[in-house]
């Protein structure tokens, strides 16, 4: 059996410098892939690829190690702890060179997030392909265990550092305005996105961070509602899509930052996205197997 799948199927070591050591160098591994990223804001591409690269290379080299693929979930749990810790610290930072250390400033908004995002995506995209293409024979029964057992520990980190977000992206950085700045016309954003990208091109990145930060802000709450959580499809897509209108309704009354009608539509159809790669692991699964296993996010 090559490397990866003994170090994947062996069972977990319980000797105390794995159960502290391993993980603890995945999650600083995580940490440094996400602060190599932050070097290339504005430039998004090497800027994505940079955070995708070093979570999918160290994940790579951690997963084949006895205990490998709960090191690796332990690791993103204290990863993206540390980020809440490392926005913080650039937050207060910010209000103190500022002068006024009661603002708000947004360090860590849409760009920094994302690439915490393609980090954490890519400690979750090696164990998930592996569950879904390896055979279903008992030889493979606690890898099985095993990723029910990483996503047991992954999930309540990742909603924790989802909701934490959501906090600080929709409250904390927002000042309350003079009058309520709004658009209910679908498309209108959009289409003036794009009219102002041909006349001044140097704005793409900000541009993209619109449209893509829009997006993904709500893909794990799809993928969360969708697959871990198993609800339907409808509870998947409305659920998300009636937080984003009270999310835009909210700042419309209160007048903090833009409600806009594209947001929504954004938003939902990042949802939509999440749904769609919380399905697409099941669908496959049941397709290799014949229909022998229809579903991975069960427990086991």
């Amino acid at each position: 059996m090559p490397l990866l799948l003994r170090g994947l199927c062996a069972p977990p070591k319980r000797s105390p410098p794995q159960l502290l050591l391993l993980p603890l160098a995945a999650g600083l591994g995580y940490f440094l892939s996400a602060q190599a990223s932050f070097a290339f804001i504005g430039r998004l591409g090497c800027q994505l690829a940079t955070a995708l690269l070093g979570g999918l290379l160290l994940t790579l080299a951690v997963l084949p190690l006895p205990g490998g693929q709960r090191a690796c979930a332990i690791g993103l749990g204290a990863f993206l702890c540390a980020m809440l810790l490392w926005a913080a610290a650039a937050q207060l930072r910010a209000q103190k060179a500022a002068g006024y250390p009661g603002g708000w400033i947004g360090t860590f908004y849409y760009d920094r997030p994302m690439a915490v995002l393609c980090v954490a995506s890519a400690a979750l995209f090696l164990p998930l392909l592996l569950r879904v293409i390896l055979p279903q024979q008992e030889a493979f029964a606690q890898q099985r265990r095993n990723f029910s057992h990483a996503m047991r520990i992954m999930t309540p980190c990742m909603l924790f550092f989802y909701a934490a977000l959501l906090l600080y992206g929709f409250f904390f950085v927002r000042k309350s305005g003079a009058s309520a700045s709004y658009n209910f016309l679908p498309l209108a954003m959009l289409r003036y996105y794009y009219t102002a990208l041909r006349a001044q091109p140097w704005l793409a990145y900000e541009h993209a961070m619109y449209v893509l930060g829009n997006i993904f802000l709500f893909t794990p709450m799809g993928f969360f509602l969708r697959g871990y959580f198993k609800r339907s499809w409808k509870v998947a897509l409305l659920l998300p899509a009636a937080f984003s209108f009270l999310m835009e309704i909210i700042q419309l009354i209160f007048h903090l930052g833009h409600c806009d009608a594209d947001d929504f539509f954004l938003n939902t159809g990042g949802a939509a996205l999440g749904c769609l790669l919380a399905a697409a692991p099941d669908w496959l699964r049941k397709a290799i197997t014949h229909g022998a296993e229809a579903e991975i996010w069960g427990r086991q």
